[in-house]
C-alpha cells in the first residue's frame, strides 16, 4: 500500500539499444506525375507494358449488341450472365465514356445489379469491352455502367511490385487534430466510395430507357464492395460502426466470414477473370473484408472493380481470393456475402477507373493475440488475429477484435469486471505495456477496449513519425460481478506535521450491497519540505491522470517519438486510489523540465528573466509523496484536505476530521 513516489509507470516501457485525354494508353497522365512528385514514397521501377487481350472500344459498340459477362454468384467458379448494350455515354467525364448495358441472369432479375459484381468482365464476340462497375439503385431494371477496359488497363500499367506509399503522410486529418480543426470540419474516409455518375433522363430516354423521364437525372452509383465484418455479435458490430462511423464507414455482420485457414502463401494460380477477390483488412479468428471481382488477370498482376476502392491513389492493402456464399437481397443495394480464402497480393493503385493489384507481394499483417481468462466459463481462451497495419485501421480494429474475443468467451451484457493488460512490441524492439481496469453494469468491454485502443492510437496514428508495431498482445481477466468502490468518507489523524514525519489517514470505500471497506493510508513529508500549506488529496485514476498532466506540462507535447513513449509511460489503473501530498503553489518548468524545487528567490528571478521566452511554462504544483491504495475493484471519487508543514524545530499540532 505504501509507495515511494508518484506512479510514473517507467517500468511499462522497455527500450533496447487526373487522368487526362481519351487515349490513355499512350502516355502517363500529368496528374499522376504531379502526385508522384508530391508523394515521395520509395522509388519503384515502372513495369513494362504487357500483351493485351483482344479489346473492343466504346466507339465500336451500338445499341442492341449482345454479349456476356462473368462473375461468381456462389462458390468460386464464375458464371455467365447475359449483356445487351444500351448505348454509350460520351464524355460523362472529360475525355471519358461509359458503356451502358442491361444485364440478365436469374439472380439479377430477382435482385438487380449486385454489389460485389464490381469488376465483372464483359465480352462482345469474345473481345473484352470492360467491367461492370456502376448500378442504378432502386430500379426494377438491371441497368449497369460498364467501365471501358482501356481505362482500367492504364491503371494496371502503374502497378509495381514494391509499394510506393508515403507513410509519412496522414491517411486523413483525424490523425492531425490541429489541422483538422482549422482546415476541415470532417476527416476524409480511407474507404470513401468513388464518385457517382449522373446521366440526364433525356439522354437515357433517347436510348430507350423508359423508366427515365426528361426532367430526372439518373445517378449510377459505384457498386462499392460491402464491408463485411466476420461477427454475429450486435455489440461488436456496434463498436465497429462507432469507431469507423466518423470516417463514413459502416459494416455488415457476416458471422461465417472466416479466414483462419489462410496459409500465408500467395495464390498465384486460381484467380481468373470473373473470379471473386477482396481487400483483406483483418484475418484470423475474425475477418474484415470487401469483396469484388477480378476483370483481367496476368501472371503477376491484375485489375479489378472498375471504380476506386477508396480513391487514394497509391496503396498497400492486402488482397485475397474469395468464396461467395450467397447473394443477399436488399431494396437499396443487394450484395454478395462471402469469405476470404488465400492471399492473392497487394493493392498498389486505387484510381478512378479501377484498382490495380500486384500478385508478387503481399503487405505484412500484424499479429494481435487476445487471451480471455474468465472463471465463470472455465478454461482461458486464446484468439489470434492479423490486422493490416494501416494508420487509420490498426488501432480501432484492435479495439474491435478484443470486443469480439470477449463476446465469444463470456457475454456482452450484465455486470462484469475486466482487468486487461496490453503489450505493444514495436519494430525496433521497444515494449510498451498499458493496463486498464473497468467494471460496469453493461458495456464493460466497450470501456476497456476503447481505453486500450486510445493508447495504441498514440503510437500508430500519431502526427509525428512512423512508429511501426510488430505485435500486440492482450490478456484480460474477467470477473462475473460488479466490482466498484466509491469514496464515501475520509479522515486525517492530524493536519500538521514536520519534515520527515508521517501523516496517517483513513478512507471508507462503499460497495454495492456489501459492507463498506475501511482502509488506512499514510504519507511521509519529505525531509526537505519547506514550511507552509500543502494539500493531501485522495484521487481516483481519472483525477490522478489530470493532476499528472498539470504538474508535468511536458507530457502535453507530442512532438517526437520519445515524447509519445514518455506519455505512455504514465499509467494510472482504475482499480487504485491515489493518496498524494501536494504542493499546490504554481511551479516553474524550463524547456519542459520541472524546476519547482529551486529556491523561491531564484525561481522569481528566473521567471522575470525568461517570462517572454517560449522556454518558460508553469506547472500546477508539485507532488511531494504518494501512496497507492490498490483494491480488487474500480475505484471512484476523491477527497482533499489542507495540511500545514511546520518548521522542524516547532511542535506539531494534531487534530482530525475531513476538510
Amino acid at each position: 500500500m505504501k509507495g515511494a513516489g508518484p506512479l510514473r509507470g517507467k517500468e511499462t516501457i522497455t527500450r533496447p539499444g487526373t487522368f487526362g485525354g481519351s487515349d490513355l494508353r499512350t502516355r502517363i497522365p500529368l496528374g499522376l506525375l504531379a502526385a508522384a512528385a508530391f508523394a515521395a514514397g520509395p522509388a519503384a521501377a515502372e513495369p513494362a507494358r504487357r500483351e493485351r487481350p483482344p479489346l473492343l472500344s466504346p466507339a465500336e459498340l451500338a445499341p442492341g449488341i449482345k454479349g456476356y459477362g462473368l462473375t461468381v454468384f456462389n462458390g468460386t467458379e464464375p458464371e455467365r450472365f447475359d449483356v445487351t448494350i444500351v448505348g454509350v455515354a460520351k464524355n460523362y467525364r472529360p475525355g471519358r465514356d461509359m458503356i451502358l448495358a442491361d444485364l440478365d441472369h436469374p439472380l439479377i432479375r430477382e435482385h438487380g445489379v449486385v454489389a460485389g459484381m464490381s469488376g465483372s468482365p464483359v465480352y462482345i464476340d469474345g473481345k473484352l469491352i470492360g467491367a461492370v462497375a456502376y448500378g442504378w439503385g432502386f430500379s426494377i431494371r438491371p441497368l449497369a455502367g460498364i467501365q471501358p477496359i482501356e481505362y482500367m488497363l492504364d491503371v494496371m500499367d502503374l502497378v509495381t511490385d514494391e509499394p510506393a506509399v508515403d507513410r509519412a503522410l496522414p491517411m486523413d486529418l483525424s490523425q492531425w487534430p490541429a489541422a483538422a480543426e482549422v482546415l476541415s470540419p470532417a476527416a476524409r474516409s480511407p474507404f470513401a466510395p468513388g464518385p457517382s455518375v449522373s446521366l440526364p433522363g433525356e439522354f437515357l430516354r433517347s436510348l430507350g430507357v423508359e423508366e427515365a423521364t426528361g426532367r430526372v437525372t439518373v445517378t449510377l452509383q459505384p457498386l462499392s464492395p460491402m464491408l463485411l465484418l466476420g461477427t454475429d455479435s450486435p455489440e461488436v458490430l456496434e463498436i465497429f460502426n462507432e469507431r469507423f462511423g466518423q470516417l463514413g464507414v459502416r459494416a455488415t455482420a457476416a458471422g461465417g466470414m472466416g479466414s483462419s485457414h489462410l496459409t500465408g502463401s500467395l495464390d498465384t494460380t486460381r484467380m481468373v477473370p470473373g473470379g471473386a477477390m477482396g481487400a483483406a483488412m483483418v484475418e484470423g479468428d475474425m475477418t474484415l473484408g470487401a469483396i469484388g471481382t477480378a476483370t483481367w488477370v496476368e501472371e503477376d498482376r491484375l485489375v479489378a472493380f472498375g471504380h476506386p476502392m477508396s480513391f487514394i491513389g497509391k496503396s498497400d492493402m492486402p488482397v485475397s481470393s474469395a468464396h461467395i456464399d450467397a447473394v443477399i437481397p436488399s431494396l437499396g443495394s443487394p450484395f454478395k456475402l462471402g469469405r476470404l480464402l488465400e492471399p492473392l497480393g497487394a493493392l498498389r493503385q486505387d484510381r478512378m477507373p479501377a484498382i490495380g493489384i500486384t500478385r508478387t507481394r503481399r503487405p505484412e499483417m500484424r499479429p494481435v493475440t487476445v487471451r480471455i481468462e474468465a472463471p465463470e466459463v472455465g478454461e482461458a481462451r486464446n484468439f489470434s488475429y492479423r490486422i493490416w497495419p494501416d494508420r487509420t485501421v490498426f488501432h480501432p480494429m484492435t479495439d474491435v477484435v478484443f470486443a469480439e474475443s470477449l463476446s465469444n468467451t463470456v457475454r456482452e451484457s450484465g455486470p462484469m469486471s475486466i482487468d486487461a493488460e496490453m503489450t505493444i512490441t514495436l519494430a525496433d524492439g521497444t515494449v510498451v505495456r498499458r493496463r486498464t481496469y473497468q467494471s460496469a453494469f453493461s458495456f464493460t468491454g466497450f470501456f476497456a477496449s476503447s481505453t486500450l485502443s486510445r493508447d495504441l492510437g498514440l503510437i500508430t496514428a500519431n502526427a509525428v513519425a512512423d512508429m511501426p508495431v510488430a505485435a500486440v498482445d492482450i490478456v484480460a481477466r474477467v470477473g462475473s460481478a460488479l466490482q466498484l468502490r466509491v469514496v464515501e468518507e475520509a479522515r486525517l489523524d492530524a493536519f500538521e506535521a514536520r519534515p520527515g514525519q508521517t501523516l496517517h489517514g483513513t478512507v471508507r470505500l462503499g460497495a454495492w450491497r456489501a459492507e463498506d471497506e475501511t482502509v488506512r493510508f499514510e504519507l511521509t513529508v519529505p525531509k526537505d519540505a519547506r514550511p507552509g500549506s500543502y494539500t493531501v488529496a485522495l484521487l481516483d485514476a481519472r483525477e490522478r491522470e489530470a493532476l499528472e498532466y498539470a504538474v508535468r506540462p511536458e507530457l502535453r507535447r507530442l512532438d517526437t517519438p520519445a515524447q509519445i513513449l514518455d506519455r505512455l509511460s504514465v499509467e494510472f489503473p482504475e482499480n487504485t486510489l491515489y493518496a498524494v501530498l501536494l504542493d499546490t503553489a504554481e511551479g516553474l518548468a524550463v524547456s519542459n523540465q520541472d524546476m519547482s524545487g529551486m529556491p523561491r528567490s531564484l525561481e522569481s528571478l528566473t521567471r522575470g528573466t525568461i517570462r517572454q521566452s517560449n522556454l518558460f511554462s508553469s506547472t500546477g504544483g508539485r507532488i511531494l509523496s504518494e501512496t497507492l491504495i490498490e483494491r480488487p475493484a474500480q475505484v471512484g471519487g476523491s477527497r482533499r484536505f489542507g495540511v500545514i508543514v511546520r518548521p522542524a524545530t516547532d511542535a506539531s499540532g494534531e487534530g482530525g476530521g475531513e476538510s
